[in-house]
């Protein structure tokens, strides 16, 4: 259980936040565990934006006052983004780092339509090539939008379709 008095937040150049943890210690000789409630003063620094090179980067301390850097890519505005993520993150009493990666991992599994991977084609592959081709591909999405579902379904199973049906035929 993690609870934060967010009345002590007041200070404009750094948060300090009394974190209580609620343990379990083995007090006296008996051999159960009683719960202790424990709490520690944390100073939690803003998190920084800084460019380096073409990047910018993230700076700030961690939930266990460790100093990290973590890049943010080379859009400002995005890094500001993650800038008020983190220090919401540290002032919950979360590790950022953790929290970042989960979030990474939730966006990446979820599944992706044709619909969704036509524009990333066209923005990868299509606007490369001749206006005439473009055009052609934008009539086939189209055809395939309009005719069926085949557009709202995710790649997976539209490859596991297909993979069947290439092995029925052999």
């Amino acid at each position: 259980m993690l609870e934060i008095d967010a009345a002590s937040l007041r200070s404009p150049r750094f948060h300090i936040v009394v974190i209580s943890n609620i343990g379990y210690k083995n007090l006296g000789s008996g051999n159960h565990a009683k719960p202790v409630k424990e709490e520690r003063m944390v100073r939690i620094k803003p998190v920084r934006v800084m460019k380096r090179g073409h990047y910018f980067q993230l700076y700030f301390y961690n939930h266990l006052q460790k100093r990290r850097r973590i890049s943010a890519g080379n859009n400002y505005l995005v890094a500001q983004k993650m800038a008020v993520r983190f220090t919401d993150w540290l002032i919950d009493g979360k590790d950022p780092e953790k929290e970042y990666r989960n979030l990474k991992v939730k966006d990446a599994s979820l599944p992706m339509t044709l619909r969704e991977s036509y524009s990333i084609f066209m923005k990868r592959h299509g606007n490369f090539k001749s206006k005439s081709m473009q055009i052609s591909y934008d009539k086939s999405f189209r055809i395939i939008c309009s005719k069926s579902n085949l557009a709202d379904i995710s790649l997976g199973r539209l490859y596991l379709a297909f993979f069947q049906i290439i092995c029925i035929k052999d």
